[in-house]
């Protein structure tokens, strides 16, 4: 009998263990003093086109919530390990790893924009999920045409010069916006 109920409370356990939540936090939370390592990308290596030699993929993600009192709002800018990949060519390139940070960068700047745009919105429980997609929307249209400039006038992080220049700016541009970091 007690063999039994060992054997069941054994069963039981590696049963449970099967549905055990693993970490569902896929996501790295820009933050100033956390520059980005080529051991957060985690993916595959996938066939690109000609000369890229990573892809970091990054997301601006909005939250909202609303009750009795009104409404409360929030952006993040990730960068997501599990979609993101380098190849062993663009591993062994700090100005590579340079590059994808400023890619990341100029997220946190558009994350920062989107705050600014919904501060200025008249937000209501009626309106704000549909006014936040849309605001997004609207701010990631403008950041994807940003986001593929800078990849063409640094060609791909290897103008070293064109490479600098967009460092600069993207260093004032968030300088311009600090009001709506996440570290205020």
């Amino acid at each position: 009998m007690r063999l039994t109920r060992m054997m069941v409370l054994g069963i039981l356990l590696l049963w449970l263990s099967a549905f055990e939540v693993q970490n569902p936090v896929d996501y790295i939370l820009w933050r100033p003093e956390r520059p980005l390592s080529w051991t957060d990308f985690k993916a595959t290596t996938v066939s690109a086109r000609p000369g890229v030699c990573a892809v970091s993929h990054l997301q601006l993600f909005p939250s909202y919530s609303y009750n009795k009192n009104g409404v409360k709002y929030g952006v993040e800018c990730r960068f997501i390990p599990s979609k993101s990949w380098v190849n062993e060519t663009g591993r062994a390139s700090a100005v590579l790893l340079k590059h994808e940070q400023g890619h990341f960068d100029l997220a946190e700047y558009y994350a920062r924009v989107l705050r600014l745009t919904l501060h200025r919105s008249k937000l209501t429980p009626q309106n704000i999920r549909d006014r936040v997609l849309q605001l997004r929307d609207s701010v990631s249209t403008v950041e994807d045409a940003r986001q593929e400039l800078y990849d063409q006038e640094t060609e791909l992080g290897r103008s070293a010069d064109r490479q600098l220049d967009w460092e600069q700016a993207i260093k004032r541009d968030l300088k311009s916006l600090e009001e709506y970091s996440l570290e205020r």
